[in-house]
């Protein structure tokens, strides 16, 4: 007969008391970096599983309120054709890690062109609290949702958004990515996109803006204005890269000494967008100008050649984080919480396509 593992075989084997697995099985943030990995560990070797039944009754709020044992995931205006995508499912497995922590299940919703109704997890009455994605200061509906439905935004950062937000740390990528350009010897740096309908991308660009502004490096006509295109919802994802044509025929039509060395794309699937282009205009990325993205997926980073450089952006760990403290709030008195934002950092995955440019004169200045 198959032994029962228990929070105290958990313990025994990382060598931490009860409290502190029950601490980090509850989702709470105090405790340590080294005895969360310790108490991690050991919950994967022994296969310790939560029991759901205990959990739902332990996790109860004051009064007569049952839990599902369910949160709700809500992709907002994105249709279900997302469902297949790396970004989407980068944020399910996030999620899904945290839910087998605690015991839950999570229901997912695609919001597609509906933009003032609530998700029909919440009118159905089968989640304790939900995450979502890609949600606006503006939208209404947030106002119906019911004072006792917790709810924390994953992804974009909106600083007005009335919600506990968790998203990757899009200024710090866009700093990193220009200051490793800066190292490899390139000046001359633009960030280069034909629309902007996400807010991601706005502060990608905008961290590369900053470092190089601080470099005292910075060219106006290599950055563009933002103009972001909030009317422009990525509803159903594009079929091929977008058309970076015309923006390449402009920046490097600029005159011999001022034309980029190296372009910055705001992600993966606009870089292929850059490849592209620059097939056309008979240039070799890596070669003859450096190219970068962000994301990191290796389906697309790998399938041109060279193979491109990125910034793996933690699109997972992210939603990881944003499901544990779903489950604080659900578990916790939610007064206690006040608003917060969460940023988490990734790091550069270096390539092919990124060539030094004039590198004595970036060693002496680095």
């Amino acid at each position: 007969m198959s032994k029962t593992i228990t929070i105290k075989h958990v313990a025994d084997r990382a060598g931490v008391s009860v409290g502190t697995v029950s601490r980090y099985l509850n989702g709470m943030t105090n405790v340590g970096e080294a005895n969360a990995t310790r108490v991690r560990e050991a919950v994967d070797e022994l296969g310790y599983r939560p029991s759901a039944s205990a959990r739902i009754l332990a996790t109860r709020r004051s009064g007569n309120t049952m839990r599902t044992g369910n949160i709700g995931v809500y992709f907002n205006q994105m249709s279900p054709a997302w469902s297949a995508n790396e970004t989407t499912e980068a944020y399910i497995n996030g999620i899904e890690a945290a839910c087998a922590e605690h015991g839950m299940h999570s229901l997912i919703e695609f919001g597609g062109s509906k933009s003032d109704t609530l998700p029909r997890f919440i009118l159905d009455h089968k989640v304790d609290g939900f995450l979502i994605t890609g949600i606006e200061p503006s939208a209404q509906w947030l106002e119906q949702v019911p004072e006792d439905i917790p709810l924390v935004g994953m992804g974009a950062l909106h600083h007005d958004t009335p919600i506990p937000l968790v998203t990757p740390d899009n200024y710090a990528a866009g700093r990193q990515v220009a200051q490793h350009l800066w190292k490899m010897g390139h000046r001359r740096i633009a960030f280069v996109y034909n629309t902007v309908s996400n807010h991601m991308f706005v502060h990608r660009r905008q961290g590369v803006e900053e470092f190089l502004q601080l470099k005292g490096c910075f060219d106006p006509d290599l950055a563009p204005p933002i103009e972001l295109q909030r009317d422009r919802q990525n509803i159903e994802p594009e079929a091929s890269p977008p058309d970076m044509l015309p923006v390449l025929q402009r920046l490097l039509s600029l005159p011999e000494e001022r034309r980029p060395t190296a372009l910055v794309a705001p992600n993966d699937w606009n870089a292929l967008g850059v490849y592209s282009a620059l097939n056309v205009l008979g240039l070799t990325p890596g070669e003859d100008i450096s190219v970068m993205g962000f994301d990191n997926f290796p389906s697309m980073c790998c399938s041109v050649t060279p193979a491109l450089t990125s910034y793996d952006i933690p699109i997972k760990k992210s939603a990881y984080v944003a499901a544990k403290l779903l489950y604080q709030h659900i578990t916790t008195d939610m007064s206690s919480f006040p608003r917060s934002v969460q940023l988490i950092s990734g790091h550069l995955v270096e390539r092919q396509s990124v060539k030094p440019h004039d590198m004595s004169k970036a060693m002496a200045e680095a």
